[in-house]
């Protein structure tokens, strides 16, 4: 039987943004696995060990920056870091008219961005800013100037992506966008090429150019980690799981989550026990 456990799920009640210094915070905002129900943009200034970005590790560096989308899973169980964290809310973030921006903190891209010595003391200005707002008079226009320049300036030091977006970016974010509403249910690139009024070959040319993987390695993506939520989840038994993710045979998903992972669901649960903390 499946160890009992859920994931704890912070938000942000009552208000629309925070900046945190990560080594000052509560800490049980970073005891194991535990979900956001906001967005939230991590730039650490220490080295340390991994965090976990949806069961996966990445590196703790100085000046290294990471994006965590709603729904996303997060963990830092090693020494805890220096650092800062911004959180706002869902609705803050669409505010932005800047589609592109928002595409920062798609939840399957979380390799992060290591700032170069010249972003740095821009987004320091910037950062004093929002803090002398936000812990003076709070007013919500001026909070997302400062942040729409914060993400720009963060947007900027991303040699992947140009400041520029362009109709090619769009239709990508597009894109994304809609493999992440509806993956479950749609499963081939015919559907998204559709909606996109192009070919089932551009739509793979043009993710694979932009991302490096095709739309059924984005399905397949979303797939896993949506299962990977459930299972460390504990709560559910692989073959709800399987059934809930649209797998007709529960042999078949375990086959289709190893053959994706590396390792069996079976396998995947007993492996973050330590990190989520249970016995």
């Amino acid at each position: 039987m499946p160890t009992k456990s859920v994931i704890p799920t912070h938000d942000l009640p009552n208000d629309f943004f925070r900046i945190n210094r990560i080594e000052l915070a509560d800490p049980i905002l970073f005891v194991g696995h535990h979900r956001h129900e906001f967005y939230e943009f991590l730039w650490f200034t220490s080295d340390s060990d991994d965090h976990f970005i949806d069961f996966e590790p990445y590196p703790v560096r100085v000046n290294q920056v990471y994006f965590l989308a709603p729904g996303q899973v997060h963990a830092v169980p090693g020494r805890r870091p220096t650092g800062y964290a911004l959180v706002f809310s869902p609705d803050f973030l669409s505010s932005l008219p800047e589609e592109y921006l928002r595409h920062l903190f798609t939840p399957f891209l979380n390799d992060g961005i290591a700032l170069g010595a010249e972003a740095v003391p821009p987004l320091h200005s910037l950062l004093t800013l929002l803090d002398t707002e936000y812990t003076g008079q709070r007013h919500p226009l001026i909070i997302q100037s400062y942040l729409k320049a914060f993400l720009l300036h963060i947007y900027r030091a991303s040699e992947a992506m140009p400041v520029v977006t362009n109709a090619r970016d769009q239709r990508l974010n597009k894109l994304l966008s809609l493999i992440e509403a509806n993956y479950q249910s749609e499963r081939k690139a015919e559907f998204y090429a559709e909606q996109l009024g192009l070919t089932t070959q551009r739509v793979n040319e043009l993710l694979k150019e932009k991302r490096g993987f095709t739309v059924t390695q984005a399905i397949h993506n979303q797939l896993v980690l949506e299962a990977k939520r459930r299972i460390s989840g504990g709560e559910q038994s692989l073959k709800e799981i399987a059934y809930e993710l649209g797998f007709n045979e529960p042999g078949y998903f375990s086959r289709f989550f190893r053959k994706q992972t590396g390792i069996t669901p079976e396998a995947f649960r007993e492996r973050i026990k330590p990190v989520r903390g249970t016995a």
